[in-house]
């Protein structure tokens, strides 16, 4: 499973496949912070050769500002009623989002707040 979206590289390249890479979550009560790794690619093929255009870590947006300043805590049952594979469950929550990219992010900033609500699944 991953996601389509189109997003374009600082070099140009418009990566359409995305692919969770690896997850991070610090639960602390009732809430956690959480991040997510994601490799895009210019397309499945791209993807089955390992030609990843560009990767980040996702993390959902403070405000609607883009304050990317500190962790957004999400409620620690965001993920609710999943059991084994949490990959799916995770790809859901993030078309619901919009994020920042950080870390290694190739979209060309060193913070760029992503909407993935028109990702789709493939």
């Amino acid at each position: 499973m991953a996601l389509q979206k189109t997003i374009t590289g600082s070099a140009g390249l418009e990566m359409t496949y995305w692919r969770i890479t690896h997850a991070s979550i610090d639960y602390f009560g009732e809430g956690c912070n959480l991040q997510v790794g994601m490799n895009g690619y210019k397309d499945a093929d791209y993807r089955s050769g390992g030609n990843s255009g560009g990767s980040f870590n996702f993390r959902p947006m403070l405000s609607a500002t883009g304050d990317v300043d500190s962790w957004n805590a999400v409620s620690a049952n965001f993920l609710q009623n999943t059991s084994g594979e949490l990959r799916p469950a995770l790809y859901n929550w993030i078309k619901t989002q919009t994020g920042w990219v950080g870390g290694k992010a190739d979209p060309g900033q060193s913070s760029v707040p992503i909407d993935w609500s028109s990702a789709v699944d493939i």
